[in-house]
């Protein structure tokens, strides 16, 4: 075994210390190529002319945790982003048991080759319940038989890992860490919002809303750089799906979906302001889909062409939830009176324009959303 060089020790301490676990020493080829992935993106936004203040000190790194997700923080000058190698395996698995079934995504491959169906309790969210839920004991991944539709797997757990990476990274790039570490503007009394549970998780959960659809923006800019570039890509069935970008988005869109699908639907019916420090599983997912026009805009595609993708996009990947797991979906959060009626996304969206957004200023890197 290696002994850590110092940025490593340093990122070892942190995550001890924040009690989340120890950094991942013996990665797995996986997981170092996403270490290099990840380290590359943070050079590419080092250099980012857009930048309104010198660029800060961050270390990526991969923790030893059998729970699913990712912190960020910072100690001193230097900021940390930590995901756990959980996540990496977790939704590996996900993706990989779904192009194992016939009747998900079936327009990519040949589903007819695959045969795996069998039912699971639910979206596995730490490795002991895939080990011992998932796989009775005996851990080995289920693989799809059709080689386009297992390299579609891989393709789907990087893009739902750069999501999860976007979503750290904005929450230093865009001032949030800062503007927690100085103890200040969070949970004051507003008077234009009412009926809120608690102020300061209502603040918190509009930050989660700017890091999820900021990591949306963020994440589809290595895709259709890559897109631009497909020639150069070696496998044939990779190359071709980076062929359309409305697909590509629409790819992000679905494993995005899934890395929030984990969390399960949470309590939809709930209809208070600031009951937890994230929104709801289901209104952080409609968020993401409202947020691919914008993306289209951003790389000058149709908005129309890209939001008459994002219903279908949707119901496959609730369709893809039904055949793994057997469980039905509760379809009353699609229900157009039950969205309208919710008035989270509403008011979060107020509390971003009204409030948060100007306590941000001082601290972010880059311009904030409007």
């Amino acid at each position: 075994m290696e002994e850590l060089n110092e940025e490593e020790d340093w990122f070892d301490q942190f995550v001890r210390y924040s009690r989340r676990g120890f950094i991942t020493k013996d990665k797995s080829p996986e997981l170092s190529n996403l270490k290099k992935r990840f380290d590359w993106f943070l050079r590419v936004h080092s250099q980012d002319p857009a930048l309104i203040k010198p660029y800060p000190h961050i270390i990526f790194n991969f923790m030893d945790s059998e729970n699913i997700g990712g912190f960020t923080g910072k100690e001193g000058d230097t900021y940390y982003i930590a995901i756990s190698d959980a996540t990496e395996l977790i939704l590996k698995d996900l993706f990989l048991r779904m192009l194992s079934h016939p009747n998900i995504l079936t327009k990519i491959g040949d589903p007819t080759k695959e045969h795996f169906s069998q039912p699971i309790p639910d979206y596995f969210f730490n490795i002991r319940q895939m080990v011992e839920s998932g796989h009775k004991g005996n851990y080995s991944l289920v693989k799809p038989k059709d080689v386009a539709r297992e390299q579609y797997a891989y393709h789907l757990t990087y893009l739902a890992l750069d999501y999860l990476f976007f979503h750290e990274l904005s929450h230093i790039l865009f001032g949030h860490i800062d503007l927690l570490k100085s103890g200040k503007g969070l949970g004051e009394d507003i008077p234009y919002h009412t009926d809120i549970v608690d102020r300061r998780n209502f603040d918190m959960q509009t930050l989660e809303m700017d890091a999820d659809c900021s990591a949306i923006g963020r994440a589809s800019e290595p895709l259709m750089d890559a897109h631009k570039k497909r020639d150069t890509i070696e496998s044939p069935h990779h190359r071709n799906f980076y062929n359309d970008p409305y697909n590509l988005l629409s790819d992000l869109l679905f494993a995005a979906y899934n890395v929030i699908r984990l969390y399960g639907e949470g309590n939809f019916r709930d209809l208070s302001l600031g009951s937890a420090t994230h929104p709801e599983p289901r209104i952080r997912q409609m968020m993401l889909s409202w947020t691919m026009g914008p993306v289209a805009d951003q790389h000058n595609l149709d908005r129309g062409k890209m939001n008459s993708m994002l219903v279908p996009t949707i119901i496959e990947s609730e369709r893809a939830y039904t055949a793994l797991t057997g469980n039905q979906i509760d379809r009353e959060s699609f229900n157009p009176k039950y969205i309208d009626s919710n008035p989270l996304p509403r008011e979060l969206r107020n509390n971003w324009t009204l409030n948060i957004r100007e306590k941000l200023l001082p601290y972010t890197y880059k311009k904030l959303a409007s």
